[in-house]
């Protein structure tokens, strides 16, 4: 078995582009769309699953293997880590690649409220204090004024929509 993993390890070493220890090791043989490289072991599988599990072990089920340097190609073990697909998206919406999470605020393209109208929304309705019996009153005024429906305006002050918005 030591046999067999020695010749996939050199196999696969003839694909990368081995620099110093802390830079990224380039995959240079096959290729998915995304950047990501394919290597053939036992089964076809990504470039840098084949490295973690070739350099630092098993990868145990339900466990992707993330990338901290953001660069699909790189096989480097160092710059590998493990995680769930939550902990995948969550560092990929951190560092701002996460390109198919939809937009927020204003940029949603079915937005009908400006991030001013909101925030003025949101200030409106913690500074009313509504007469008795008039519970809707400020909610109903405010969503004529701003020619939305009151369920939107409610919403905003539930915090299920905008709740960026302070």
């Amino acid at each position: 078995m030591a046999r067999k993993k020695q010749s996939v390890l050199k196999r696969f070493c003839k694909y990368i582009e081995l620099g110093p220890r802390d830079s990224c090791w380039n995959w240079t043989g096959g290729k998915m769309p995304k950047g990501y490289g394919i290597f053939n072991d036992d089964k076809s599988r990504l470039a840098h699953r084949a490295s973690y599990r070739l350099f630092k072990g098993d990868i145990p089920d339900g466990m992707n293997v993330c990338h901290k340097c953001d660069n699909p190609q790189c096989t480097n073990p160092d710059h590998l880590f493990l995680g769930t697909q939550k902990d995948n998206l969550a560092d990929m919406t951190r560092k701002g690649r996460r390109v198919n999470a939809a937009p927020k605020g204003e940029r949603h393209g079915r937005a009908k409220l400006t991030l001013r109208q909101v925030s003025f929304i949101k200030s409106f309705l913690r500074r009313h204090v509504p007469f008795q019996g008039q519970k809707n009153g400020p909610i109903l005024f405010l969503a004529g004024w701003m020619n939305v429906k009151p369920y939107l305006i409610r919403q905003i002050n539930n915090n299920t929509h905008w709740r960026e918005v302070t």
